[in-house]
């Protein structure tokens, strides 16, 4: 499943667990992952990660002319 898959089964209102069990299934997510993904797509970021998230800037190249 795509993260694209997860927000259009939000957006349908599949109930989270179903979800979370869907991405279980696939073999690659653990029940704690899919409930934080599930959750994550659902609310946004929690108050810890909104505030101490580092976003990392590109460094535009210089020339060497």
């Amino acid at each position: 499943m795509t993260a694209t898959d997860v927000r259009k089964l939000i957006d349908q209102g599949v109930p989270q667990a179903q979800i979370v069990t869907q991405l279980e299934r696939t073999g690659i997510w653990s029940e704690a992952g899919a409930r934080e993904i599930v959750r994550f797509m659902t609310n946004g970021p929690d108050s810890l990660l909104a505030k101490h998230l580092r976003l990392v800037h590109r460094r535009h190249p210089t020339s060497a002319a």
